[in-house]
């Protein structure tokens, strides 16, 4: 698998995204995160030239994590928020899906807090700087 880093206004990402929902109606769905925070940097899981899987990262917290059906169960999510970790020292993540908080838990992420019907996550390195 490997993952490349796009800026949310990228041609090119655009392009991958369209062709990875396989309908503009769902293609606009999930534009509007485009255009909601232009600080979001994309990243693309792809093996071979097929798109398997996309997170976003703004500041510390990861958002946008998708993985193509047919890529679930097969390290994919676990891949991009790795790539993540090699990267950062601190990252926050929030969801209300179980399979992905038992990644996230699984990668070394701890509760933090509720919000809504979302639960926060948060990783720190162990040589992370705390400020």
């Amino acid at each position: 698998m490997e993952i490349k880093e796009y800026k949310f206004d990228d041609e090119e990402l655009i392009m991958l995204l369209r062709h990875h929902f396989g309908s503009d109606l769902h293609y606009r769905e999930h534009n509007q995160h485009f255009h909601r925070a232009p600080t979001k940097t994309f990243f693309v899981a792809t093996i071979g030239d097929k798109v398997v899987g996309y997170c976003s990262l703004n500041g510390k917290m990861i958002g946008d994590l998708s993985t193509i059906i047919d890529f679930r169960g097969k390290g994919v999510a676990s891949g991009l928020i790795n790539y993540l970790q090699t990267r950062e020292g601190i990252l926050t993540i929030g969801t209300s899906n179980e399979a992905l908080r038992r990644i996230v838990e699984r990668l070394g992420f701890e509760f933090s807090h509720h919000r809504g019907k979302y639960k926060y996550y948060k990783w720190e390195a162990k040589d992370a700087i705390r400020g």
